[in-house]
């Protein structure tokens, strides 16, 4: 496996299982074998399969799925995924939140590169600054969500050394995202993945 890659953000609903999910398209996208994990106590994506036809329960393995072209793992599989080995190049693994009580610090760090997703609305900042402030997250990579385009310069100015592994999400309504044209959301992810290969490649 090329990679472990976990995922969470600053503070709940602000998009972090969208940004994970359509990572892992990304990455399915540029030839990479990826799957999603739900490494929280959400359960979202399993709430949700009745709202896409494309979804299917694998009938063979328990908490096991796919959903239009990704394979999708419940908690459970967390260990046998992650110190098991497996056939995936990558593995992207949703945490949900940091500030969730359920939130496992030691385990959220325990990869080959953290990402945080952070935002600047109002509700936002000041967990986003809280978490800029943690040495823990020094070395994470940031996606920033809800950020207008002419905003994005400025954010950048604001993360000084730490703008080279920040990059934004682009209007994602849906999770999982079914339009044929994915050039924008491909230009977003392929700076992302630059920098957590940057991380992995020299991870200690």
């Amino acid at each position: 496996m090329e990679g472990i890659i976990n995922i969470a953000g600053v503070m709940p609903r602000i998009g972090t299982t969208t940004a994970a999910l359509q990572l892992t398209a990304f990455l399915g996208r540029f030839g990479y074998k990826a799957a999603y994990l739900e490494a929280n106590k959400q359960d979202y994506i399993w709430s949700c399969q009745s709202m896409y036809e494309s979804f299917k329960k694998d009938k063979e393995e328990d908490g096991k799925a796919a959903c239009e072209g990704i394979d999708l793992y419940q908690a459970s599989w967390m260990e046998q995924l992650t110190e098991g080995g497996t056939h995936y190049d990558y593995l992207v693994c949703d945490h949900g939140n940091i500030t969730n009580p359920d939130f496992n610090r030691k385990a959220f760090l325990n990869c080959s590169a953290t990402v945080l997703v952070g935002g600047m609305k109002a509700n936002e900042v000041f967990q986003t600054e809280d978490a800029l402030r943690e040495e823990d997250y020094n070395k994470s990579i940031w996606l920033y969500n809800f950020i207008r385009k002419e905003d994005e310069k400025e954010i950048l100015t604001l993360m000084g050394e730490k703008a080279k592994f920040t990059s934004f999400l682009p209007y994602m309504p849906d999770p999982f995202l079914t339009e044929n044209d994915t050039k924008e959301i491909d230009g977003y992810f392929k700076r992302t993945m630059s920098a957590i290969k940057y991380r992995i490649d020299r991870r200690e």
